[in-house]
């Protein structure tokens, strides 16, 4: 184990080395992202270096975008097309149009406040243009945006 890290110790002496010898390292330009989070520190990766309290290098988090990547990862895959985020919300959603719609909004309000992980899912039935789409996809983007967590829609 002390011959392996003695080698790495050696290797970033070597690089160290250069740099001075040759000037600033000019850093490489960002690659652009592909979720549309672009993040300075972490140049778009989701990952930056930290060093322990023993003095050893190790990758983390990004602390500035990581959560909003992962955030952003889980409405991609969930199977909602992303202009029915936009359009789906519980704030657009209007509950004066029947009472049934007043208590569907109700019911999704209070599923949401008193959701635990791993808990019980959110479904509602009925016919036709009662605005059930709406709330479901409502509900998948608030369980993902306010308590991180995954969801998959299907109709």
């Amino acid at each position: 184990m002390e011959s392996m890290k003695d080698s790495v110790m050696a290797m970033i002496n070597d690089l160290a080395a250069q740099v001075k010898q040759n000037g600033k390292a000019a850093p490489e330009p960002a690659k652009p992202a592909k979720d549309g989070i672009d993040c300075q520190r972490c140049g778009n990766t989701g990952w930056v270096a930290i060093t322990r309290d023993d003095g050893t290098v190790a990758m983390a988090h990004c602390p500035d975008c990581f959560e909003r990547r992962q955030v952003a990862h889980r409405l991609r895959t969930s199977g909602i097309y992303p202009k029915d985020y936009e359009r789906y919300t519980l704030v657009s959603f209007d509950e004066r149009r029947s009472e049934t719609a007043k208590r569907m909004k109700d019911m999704a309000e209070a599923w949401l406040k008193g959701h635990t992980s791993g808990g019980t899912g959110f479904g509602l039935f009925g016919r036709s243009g009662m605005g059930k789409t709406h709330i479901c996809i409502a509900v998948c983007q608030e369980l993902t945006r306010r308590l991180g967590e995954p969801h998959f829609y299907f109709s």
